[in-house]
């Protein structure tokens, strides 16, 4: 939901893809409130039932398990129309090939999430297959974990772009660390080419002194 009000916020005034933003923030509400009324009916425990009965063993909470499974199938078909949605609008941007490449690297960072939904999906149809479901669940909710993570990332990239150019790239704190960081650089600089110049200066140095023998102590020049 986040990254679709994003993509409306950016690129609003493409008539088509604020219709389109608009039918994936439909979908996205109606698939992800669809589980609040199945799990509320279907696994709330009634006279007599405990939490733990009705999750693992009741046949009643076990249905909403297919429900489960066709939600995570939506949810990764949406992933991947969140995915595709914005390409055509950014290969039209009048943007240098290689801001236009950081602009879509930012949203082509939601391939992970279609990862972690497509295995969350996988988990999702093992359970609902009923092979050890307390185990699998655990991997599906890692997963599930990773998609909103990797959601909350791409959402809070362009904020956190701005929040560095026109804040702590400019602060005080940024600036000195940066000056210390150069000053550091072009000592490093000035005396590897100290060290150079006093190599190439000893190198003619021992040339010169090839001719020098020492005898009783003193030294002389050959040939002299």
């Amino acid at each position: 939901m986040a990254i679709l009000v994003l993509q409306l916020r950016i690129f609003a005034p493409k008539i088509w893809f604020r219709v389109a933003v608009y039918i994936g923030i439909t979908l996205v509400t109606l698939v992800h409130w669809s589980n609040v009324p199945v799990y509320g009916i279907l696994c709330t425990p009634r006279r007599d039932e405990t939490w733990d009965m009705v999750l693992l063993s009741s046949k009643r909470c076990s249905a909403a398990s297919t429900h489960t499974v066709v939600t995570g199938a939506i949810g990764t078909a949406l992933d991947i129309y969140l995915l595709l949605l914005p390409l055509p609008i950014i290969a039209e941007l009048n943007l240098a090939p290689r801001r236009k490449l950081g602009v879509a690297l930012v949203f082509m960072a939601g391939v992970f999430a279609i990862i972690a939904s497509a295995c969350a999906l996988y988990f999702r149809v093992v359970m609902w297959k009923g092979h050890d479901i307390s185990w699998n669940a655990g991997k599906g909710v890692l997963c599930v974990f990773v998609e909103t993570y990797v959601g909350i990332i791409v959402g809070c990239a362009p904020g956190v772009v701005a929040l560095w150019k026109t804040g702590i790239s400019k602060s005080n704190p940024f600036s000195s660390i940066r000056s210390l960081l150069s000053f550091s650089r072009f000592r490093t600089v000035r005396d590897s080419g100290k060290t150079e110049r006093a190599y190439a200066s000893g190198g003619d140095s021992y040339e010169r002194l090839q001719g020098y023998r020492p005898v009783g102590g003193y030294h002389h020049i050959q040939g002299h």
